[in-house]
Order: C-alpha cells, then sequence, then structure tokens
C-alpha cells in the first residue's frame, strides 16, 4: 500500500483549513478598510483593492488545493463504507470552503 496519498491526503487537508483562515482575516480587514466610506468621503483606502486582489489569488490557491485534496482521496484504497462515508464527508467540506471564498471574493468583495 502506498502511503502517499494518505500523506498527500493530511497535508493538503491542514494547508486548506490554514488558507481558508488567512482568506478570512483578509477578508475582515478589507471591511474594516471599506467601512471607511462615507457619504462625504467616497474613496476608500489604497489598500482595500490589493487585499481585494489578494484574497481572488487566494481563492484560486484553495480552489487547487481542494482538488489535490479530493485526488488524493480518489487515489487511497478505501476499503469500508465508514472510510467511503468519511471521504465523502471531507470533499462536501472542500466544496463548501471553495464555493464560500469564492463568492465572499468575487461578489461581496466589490
Amino acid at each position: 500500500m502506498d502511503s502517499f496519498p494518505s500523506i498527500a491526503f493530511q497535508t493538503s487537508l491542514s494547508t486548506e483549513g490554514i488558507l481558508f483562515g488567512v482568506f478570512g482575516f483578509l477578508y475582515s480587514v478589507y471591511s474594516v478598510y471599506s467601512a471607511d466610506v462615507t457619504p462625504d468621503n467616497l474613496e476608500r483606502a489604497p489598500v482595500v483593492l490589493r487585499l481585494r486582489q489578494v484574497c481572488r489569488v487566494l481563492v484560486g490557491i484553495i480552489l487547487l488545493n481542494a482538488i489535490l485534496t479530493v485526488y488524493s482521496l480518489i487515489e487511497m484504497d478505501l476499503p469500508s463504507l465508514s472510510d467511503l462515508i468519511l471521504a465523502a464527508g471531507f470533499v462536501v467540506i472542500m466544496v463548501a470552503i471553495v464555493l464560500i471564498t469564492m463568492l465572499w471574493a468575487f461578489v461581496y468583495m466589490e
């Protein structure tokens, strides 16, 4: 049995969590700087545009990492039904993380 898919899965799953956390932090910083816009002051801070770009790049990295996670699960030999159910749960979580970050980065970050 080849253990590399298992190691790749564990690593990409951990990386996905870290990337999602970084995205959430940057999104909150973006929100703070975007909240300074008032009717008297319509200009946003210069960092807002860069944060939006960085968050959109992070979405691409999160998507690539999710693909690697799902592929490593496919490459593993999952012998039992319980392993398949757990794997399906991880796939659902990966897809949810990708969809949430895409929605935030491309819809809510105007």
